[in-house]
């Protein structure tokens, strides 16, 4: 590809990847199969985002007839097919930030951070055979599933792709279903300890806790 187009780097797409890919393997740490399995359709999210942000706009071919207000010189500048620009009729070369880059960023890397702080709690507790109940634990039961579903969202919201959005409800979905997998084993482990967790902590949405009346 020529000068100053945004596609064809691949080195950019490999080194994203494997950040992602490692950041996301460490944080998580799938040991069971089904986590695996789960992990690695999150791994084909991840490297599809890539390849088409960076690598070849396989999604933006599918809609070229939508291109044609666009520059004949633009459309192959990074970002200047953007598809919801293409779907909202946004012609003309995007600038640099945007709503949804910003927007995106934020929920990508304030998830993260989530994930994080989580992973660490979650270590914490296993090392004390108690179940989590610490930390993002206290606001939500799952809040590392809740990050990934956020941090899948945020790249959406920056840029969707087919496999994306074909592989976004598929990989939330799987992960609600590990969420009630995971507390009839934390019941049967902890008993009483954990119902009562259960009992006052959400599953995924926080609750609007409101302080007692003095």
């Amino acid at each position: 590809m020529g000068v100053g187009l945004g596609y064809g780097h691949w080195g950019w797409v490999l080194f994203n990847s494997l950040s992602w890919l490692l950041v996301s393997f460490f944080l998580l740490r799938p040991r069971l199969l089904r986590e695996q399995l789960v992990w690695l359709l999150l791994a084909l999210f991840l490297i599809d985002e890539f390849v088409e942000l960076y690598g070849t706009p396989l999604t933006l071919s599918v809609f070229s007839r939508s291109l044609a207000e666009y520059p004949r010189s633009d459309q192959l500048a990074h970002r200047a097919g953007d598809l919801w620009r293409i779907l909202f009729g946004e012609g003309g070369q995007p600038p640099t930030f945007d709503f949804y880059h910003i927007g995106g960023g934020i929920m990508i890397f304030s998830a993260l951070a989530v994930l994080a702080l989580a992973w660490q709690t979650l270590k914490l507790a296993r090392l004390n055979n108690m179940p989590a109940t610490l930390g993002p634990y206290a606001v939500v039961r799952h809040p590392q599933y809740l990050a990934l579903i956020v941090i899948m969202a945020g790249f959406i919201v920056q840029g969707p792709t087919i496999p994306t959005l074909l592989l976004f409800p598929l990989i939330s979905y799987l992960y609600l279903r590990f969420a009630r997998i995971e507390e009839r084993e934390a019941t049967a482990k902890f008993g009483d300890a954990y119902v009562k967790y259960a009992a006052r902590t959400p599953r995924f949405i926080p609750a609007n806790k409101r302080r007692p009346r003095l």
